[in-house]
């Protein structure tokens, strides 16, 4: 067994502190509410975990943990330390996961029975369990308004966010979060300039080929699409691409029966009537050539 329980203090001649150093210097510790007024005078009121023995939990001062800082100082301003109580020892030779696992089973534990703890996440050195105040969350959102980052910085994420794939779920929060948002004018510029020229691979294009597969648009969507596209123009080169790309395709009898019933009752321009004209004359010199 690695994890040695120590919730009730057993008696010998020995202080529980020396008895541990003895054995190891990883455990897992708790604080203890001082304070005589205070309704939960004596329950646990932190958990932690430390792998340098009692300098760790005498020394601590509640750093990265807002709760758990504020209460510190309370004490310190009133001259008072909270008692340590040792939860659980672990062998020199456990991992850190190991410690880790002991912290979040203790901390769902002693909540689990109604403990007030000044822990902000749900242990285990990470952040689950985080909760933040709006308050705290807007000054985060000014502190990084218009922040600019270094291209040494821009490749570290990336480089660390490389090959990890995200959950379902996670993508699912992410689309929730950002639905209703539209980007600026200079924001849609830059995200322009930085794709421009850009050319994807072909597993890319494979990748968004299956993505798009099946999926359809409302009629509000493609009504938008439209009207966005209004006046605009293909340019020589982009129209000679298209056509290299579709030529020899042969269509479906169903894609054939969709096109036709699309130009029921509509009527071409003057400018279209000239192309198919010309687009016949092309095709019966070429077959008189033949």
């Amino acid at each position: 067994m690695s994890v040695t329980s120590l919730e009730r203090r057993s008696s010998g001649p020995r202080p529980v502190q020396q008895r541990i150093k003895m054995i190891t210097k990883k455990f897992i510790y708790a604080y203890l509410e001082p304070r005589p007024e205070n309704s939960r005078c004596g329950e646990v009121r932190y958990i932690g975990q430390t792998t340098t023995g009692f300098n760790r939990c005498t020394g601590w001062s509640g750093q990265y943990c807002t709760k758990a800082r504020n209460w510190l100082k309370n004490l310190e301003d009133r001259k008072l330390k909270p008692p340590i109580k040792i939860l659980a020892v672990l062998t020199p030779d456990a991992s850190l996961s190991e410690l880790n696992r002991q912290e979040i089973r203790f901390i769902a534990y002693y909540r689990s029975l109604g403990a007030d703890l000044k822990n902000m996440t749900e242990g285990g050195g990470g952040t689950k369990g985080t909760r933040r105040s709006d308050e705290f969350k807007k000054r985060l959102a000014d502190s990084n308004h218009n922040r600019v980052w270094l291209e040494e910085s821009k490749l570290k994420v990336s480089l660390a966010k490389r090959g990890k794939h995200l959950s379902e779920e996670h993508k699912r929060n992410v689309g929730l979060a950002k639905k209703g948002q539209k980007h600026s004018e200079e924001t849609i510029a830059k995200i322009r300039l930085a794709n421009l020229g850009r050319v994807l691979p072909e597993s890319t294009k494979l990748k968004l080929s299956l993505s798009m597969k099946g999926r359809k648009h409302s009629e509000e969507h493609n009504r938008k699409v439209g009207l966005g596209r209004k006046g605009k123009r293909h340019s020589p080169e982009s129209i000679l691409k298209m056509r290299l790309a579709k030529l020899g395709k042969p269509r479906s009898e169903e894609t054939k029966r969709k096109i036709s019933l699309g130009k029921i009752g509509k009527k071409a321009s003057a400018e279209a009537k000239l192309h198919m004209k010309q687009g016949w004359q092309k095709r019966t010199e070429k077959e008189l050539y033949l």
